[in-house]
């Protein structure tokens, strides 16, 4: 069975946060005071069937002062791959994210995140999150949104379209040759076009998922 390198992506959204005490659920962000803010993802999975990736995404609010207002909430999103593909291995290059900062002032409005420490490099490729608004916080003033890219060695079934050199028309997908590869914003990919240089055409394909509906839950 032929091998294939892939990208399985989604977007992911965490909406809906829960109060871990001891305070209310009104982060109060001002000048003078400092909020915690953590985002990390659990290690992907591959299910049982070998057709989905399984990826956990944790976010923390936590007030550093009087009344330690502490929300959090959990996001899993559930990638399907495409259609003739199975999950042979995790590709090499990319890390967990594991962000943790503390933020002064007010901060009302969304904060891009994606070029810190803890989201460069990770199967986050990009994530923005929102800490305080006006009233209680925990129902749609504390957000996150991101986008996940977890890079794959994938099994192909000899019915499917990759196996004879085609770009399958079940998703966005691009083949890239090694120069191309070289280019890309993704360090699994450079990483994998370096390891292969001078040995020919390396096969990438980057599968973009419909928005994950990740149901957000207390973490465990």
């Amino acid at each position: 069975m032929k091998t294939m390198f892939y990208f399985a992506q989604a977007d992911i959204f965490i909406d809906t946060m829960y109060s871990d005490g001891p305070g209310d659920e009104d982060v109060n962000t001002k000048s003078g005071r400092q909020t915690r803010v953590k985002v990390k993802t659990a290690t992907p999975a591959p299910a049982a069937n070998a057709q989905e990736i399984q990826v956990y995404v944790d976010y923390s609010v936590e007030e550093v002062h009087k009344d330690y207002t502490h929300l959090s909430g959990r996001a899993v999103a559930r990638i399907q791959l495409e259609s003739g593909l199975t999950f042979s291995k995790f590709g090499a290059g990319f890390k967990d994210a594991s962000y943790s900062e503390t933020i002064g002032g007010q901060k009302h409005n969304w904060i891009d995140i994606s070029s810190a420490n803890g989201i460069v490099g990770s199967v986050l490729q990009w994530c923005s999150v929102k800490i305080d608004g006006k009233g209680d916080d925990a129902n749609g003033n504390t957000q996150l949104r991101g986008h996940l890219s977890v890079p794959l060695w994938v099994n192909v079934e000899e019915s499917n379209p990759a196996n004879r050199g085609e770009v399958s028309t079940a998703s966005t997908s691009l083949p890239l040759t090694i120069t191309e590869a070289l280019s890309s914003h993704h360090p699994a990919t450079r990483a994998l076009a370096e390891s292969s240089s001078g040995k020919g055409v390396v096969k990438i394909v980057v599968s973009q998922a419909p928005s994950v509906s990740a149901k957000t839950k207390h973490p465990a």
